[in-house]
């Protein structure tokens, strides 16, 4: 799952109908991704000192499995310089992509294909303190439709993230986030009016870590503030899409204790409580609380294997009597594995419980199975192809639903300041909700230009 990831670096949202595609020129995600809970996994290192390849978090199945900038994957001879400004490094960059979809409105049927043309620019400020931390990052799109143009949008992201180095053990972390953007067609959730519906996210996480010899113990705490546009339909009044605003509070707390070098023994919990500004979103109250317990081993053997592998509890409380209080076994399991210093390979397991606001259902009980491979075929070309297994359960509806997604992707970096990055993906998805199967081709080709 797709969450405030470690140094903040990493937040993702939705944007309109491109998934699986137009991620290759900026970060994107899926809406369900940012109804999850805080995570209390390790860090899954972008990069290893040696030069490894570099990795990335499992994703689900409304994101764009191969989302990341197409130039940080190649090698450190093939990265831009950037701008100097002293303390500081700027990283501006814009890309033109153009893109096939096969069926952009996700439907089971009346399949509705369109060529997309996305422009993106992107500004990305990285510190160079001796200690500490200060990054910013923003970033827009516009994207064209050749048909079907009603579906054109233009997004905004942007992110602050620092660290304070109280001492060599101890470091204190702040992010901020905020976005306008667009929710994905696809998303079990999302309202199939005849524009994508527009949303808003704004914010905030804490955190701080120490390590006390063998032992290491981290807390954080945030709060993300969710907003919905109303959309029109071709069948008269508009879908107040605002009764899905809400704010949700989230807390954690990890414990480790290394017991042998490389091996360490895991205790976390998190709690969430998510307030909706409407009694009634779409007929239901869904107001509710929640947590998780989960203990396991976590993994760092030299510079081939690192991961953690957790098994816990999970249950979510909703206000309203009407609805289930989903509840159940959960696991958390990823793994960075590095067998040569070119090649990656990175499984993931994770079941947990997401916000849904489909009738009656109490929420999204996820399980999710994936496969990421990446390979430096060469210093300036990289391969990476993902593969993913997503079932869905619907408490207090009885209902289910099955995704299956793959992706192909390769980057050709001509110099530093320009790659080429061509994309292919399959997505289906099965569900005894009718609204809710299809089936997806997606085919990109990306130009970024960075300096």
């Amino acid at each position: 799952m797709t969450n405030w990831q470690a140094g903040f670096g990493g937040w993702r949202l939705v944007s309109g109908t491109w998934i699986g595609a137009l991620g290759l020129i900026v970060a994107a995600s899926g809406p369900v991704a940012a109804q999850d809970a805080l995570t209390t996994s390790p860090p899954v290192p972008t990069e290893r000192s040696t030069g490894a390849a570099k990795a990335t978090e499992p994703l689900d199945a409304d994101e764009n499995p191969l989302d990341q900038d197409t130039g940080d994957l190649v090698a450190e001879s093939y990265q831009p310089k950037g701008l100097d400004f002293g303390s500081f490094l700027l990283l501006p960059s814009v890309s033109l992509g153009e893109t096939y979809n096969s069926n952009i409105y996700a439907t089971p049927d009346d399949e509705k294909s369109d060529f997309l043309t996305t422009l993106g620019a992107k500004f990305d400020l990285r510190s160079r303190f001796a200690e500490h931390e200060l990054n910013t990052m923003v970033e827009a799109e516009h994207i064209w439709f050749a048909q079907y143009d009603e579906n054109d949008v233009t997004n905004f992201r942007g992110s602050t993230n620092g660290r304070y180095d109280i001492s060599r053990d101890t470091q204190v972390k702040l992010g901020i986030r905020g976005a306008l953007d667009h929710e994905e067609r696809g998303s079990s959730d999302a309202a199939q009016g005849e524009k994508p519906t527009p949303t808003n996210t704004l914010g905030a996480l804490l955190a701080g870590e120490t390590h006390l010899g063998a032992y290491t113990i981290g807390v954080e705490a945030g709060a993300t503030r969710y907003g919905f546009g109303n959309v029109s339909t071709s069948l008269g009044p508009d879908i107040d899409n605002e009764s899905r605003n809400r704010t949700e509070y989230t807390g954690a707390v990890r414990g480790a204790y290394e017991f042998v070098p490389g091996y360490a023994a895991i205790l976390s919990g998190t709690a969430n409580k998510r307030a909706y500004d409407s009694d009634e979103t779409f007929g239901e109250n869904r107001n509710s609380a929640g947590y998780s317990v989960e203990t396991g081993i976590g993994v760092d053997i030299s510079k081939v294997l690192r991961g953690d592998f957790l098994a816990g509890y999970f249950e979510q409380d909703y206000e309203s009597g009407a609805l289930d209080d989903p509840s159940g076994p959960m696991i958390k399991a990823v793994f960075n594995w590095t067998p040569t210093k070119l090649t990656l390979v990175v499984p993931a397991i994770e079941r947990s419980v997401v916000d849904s606001t489909l009738a009656g259902a109490s929420g999204m009980v996820r399980t999710s199975y994936s496969l990421l491979v990446r390979h430096e075929y060469a210093r300036n070309v990289v391969l990476r192809g993902y593969a993913g297994y997503f079932h869905d359960d619907y408490p207090g509806i009885d209902e289910n639903s099955d995704t299956f997604l793959v992706n192909g992707q390769a980057t050709y970096a001509f110099m530093p300041e320009l790659d080429l990055t061509g994309m292919v993906g399959y997505t289906t998805k099965e569900s005894s909700i009718k609204s809710l199967p299809y089936d997806q081709v997606v085919t990109t080709l990306t130009l970024s230009l960075r300096f």
